[in-house]
């Protein structure tokens, strides 16, 4: 079965690796935007999702170890983790660039097809759908894939009507660096929290986690109320969506979402590219036998997307109400009391 990816980011190309693997032919179609680093960290159980893909020596020499984490959430007190106490070692500081770019040559190298185009558009035609270009061009496949990320664009141009949670965004700060050592600071503010990461190009970057209507006027003035700031000169400032939200799977119909464009995280929780690895095995497995809608592989990537949504949501409910030094600002009343937003 010819199989149609849209979006080429870690779950698409991580779907592409596996389906391809199993005996499908994939095409993934990506315009391959420059990816801006983002200072992610991929939790060390990865191992085994990066030795199934192929990739797990490669991705060791290309990123570099996170040592632990420091986090002020609660209270004032300094909280640390080490990685020395992880069972699976040390989580990964992540250079997307390097990361995708691994992934798309094992993509090649099984015999995933590339295509560097924009969909446009989406159509069911004769049993089969056919995806047009930007180009002019088309693509037809007899399943569809939505690996679009946060825009969740198959979903919404099939008439689904994805689930939003709230309104996060993340506006990033690149400067520094800020420490010299490979930890990750977490810390919350009134205005919502804020994180900071070493860069692979020895820059830092500091993000601050807020809503979209909620961004301070002077934000250079709010980050140096922070303890992770310090005195560094920043620039490059940038925005991007962090907000969660869930889709539909709609396999009777011949598609499907995986990864973000199926359960999008709070960044909070780190589980967004464990989740992009995990989903992609799992719908390329739940293929297999797609034709019966109730096949056994096809219940287990729903219930494992379901369950996901419904851990995530009571997580991230957790997490969120254990900071009460803020109960009176807007960012946390909405996540302490969501009926006020």
């Amino acid at each position: 079965m010819d199989i149609a990816v849209i979006g080429g980011g870690p779950a698409g190309l991580a779907f592409a690796i596996d389906a391809q693997l199993l005996g499908f032919n994939v095409t993934v179609i990506d315009s391959r935007r420059a990816v801006a680093p983002v200072g992610e960290v991929l939790g060390s159980v990865a191992k085994y999702s990066l030795l199934r893909l192929g990739i797990y020596d490669e991705f060791q020499r290309d990123h570099r170890p996170i040592l632990g984490r420091r986090v002020r959430w609660g209270s004032d007190d300094l909280r640390e983790s080490n990685a020395l106490f992880s069972p699976f070692g040390s989580d990964w500081l992540v250079d997307r660039s390097a990361f995708e770019g691994r992934l798309r040559s094992r993509a090649r190298l099984v015999g995933v097809q590339l295509c560097r185009d924009h969909a446009v558009d989406v159509r069911s035609e004769s049993g089969a759908w056919a995806v047009m270009l930007r180009s002019g061009n088309q693509v037809r496949c007899g399943f569809l894939v939505d690996a679009s990320g946060r825009a969740m664009w198959v979903a919404r141009r099939l008439g689904s009507r994805p689930v939003t949670i709230d309104r996060l965004i993340g506006v990033s700060f690149y400067g520094g660096p800020l420490h010299s050592d490979s930890l990750f600071d977490v810390e919350s503010a009134p205005e919502g929290w804020w994180y900071r990461a070493p860069l692979s190009d020895e820059t830092d970057i500091l993000m601050l986690m807020t809503d979209s209507d909620l961004i301070p006027p002077d934000l250079e003035k709010a980050a140096r109320r922070t303890r992770i700031a310090g005195g560094v000169d920043f620039w490059r400032r940038s925005v991007r969506p962090a907000h969660t939200a869930y889709s539909e799977i709609r396999f009777e119909e011949g598609w499907a979402p995986v990864g973000d464009a199926a359960l999008a995280t709070d960044p909070l929780s780190g589980r967004g590219l464990i989740w992009a690895l995990e989903s992609a095995h799992l719908l390329a497995r739940a293929l297999k036998g797609w034709s019966d809608v109730n096949n056994a592989a096809v219940r287990a990537y729903v219930e494992a997307w379901s369950d996901s949504i419904q851990k995530h949501l009571a997580t991230r409910s957790f997490v969120y109400g254990s900071e009460s030094r803020w109960h009176a600002f807007t960012f946390w009343q909405r996540r302490h009391w969501p009926a006020l937003d």
